[in-house]
């Protein structure tokens, strides 16, 4: 386990912390990226927002400071539940739902549709194109993924734009 410690760079909860102990295993989505990201979106008020894979859960807390209407986390590391669980109490009046699951189970059981989705899964385990089939029915018609992944890694789509962050690649897709 690792202190960790971010700040919400902007929106009504802007400097709020993020704060608590993850697992060694979690990649953060640093700020610099984070800011990128949402540079990217810009207008994502009243959305429903999905963050799988959710690890700090950050990416949909920065969501929610930022006009989200609501906020799905699906983590299946206990260690990790527990960290959103703690920091979501920050939010008060905010729909925020959080699943202990594995994502392939979530999407079995699940039928809910979400405007955006920011899926961050672990670098080079998961066969990207076979996950992208399974979520797309997912995202409502002009939705949007954004998907972190390994630069290494290969995702032939038609993505709308790539952005690369040292050993990072950052893909945003729209689904029309």
């Amino acid at each position: 386990m690792k202190s960790s410690n971010f700040s919400i760079i902007s929106g009504k909860y802007k400097g709020l912390k993020i704060s608590g102990k993850l697992s060694k295993s979690v990649r953060p989505t640093s700020s610099t990226v984070r800011k990128s990201i949402f540079d990217t979106l810009r207008n994502i008020e009243n959305f429903h927002v999905l963050d799988l894979f959710a690890g700090s859960g950050v990416m949909g807390f920065e969501a929610l400071s930022r006009g989200a209407r609501s906020i799905t986390f699906v983590e299946k590391e206990f260690h990790q539940v527990q960290f959103i669980k703690n920091n979501s109490l920050k939010f008060e009046n905010e729909e925020i739902n959080i699943f202990k699951k594995d994502v392939f189970n979530f999407f079995k059981k699940n039928n809910l549709m979400f405007n955006l989705i920011f899926a961050d899964p672990p670098y080079l385990q998961i066969n990207l194109v076979e996950f992208y089939k399974i979520i797309k029915n997912h995202i409502v018609d002009g939705g949007m993924l954004v998907l972190e992944c390994s630069v290494r890694e290969k995702f032939v789509n038609c993505a709308l734009k790539e952005k690369i962050f040292g050993n990072t690649k950052v893909i945003f897709l729209k689904n029309e």
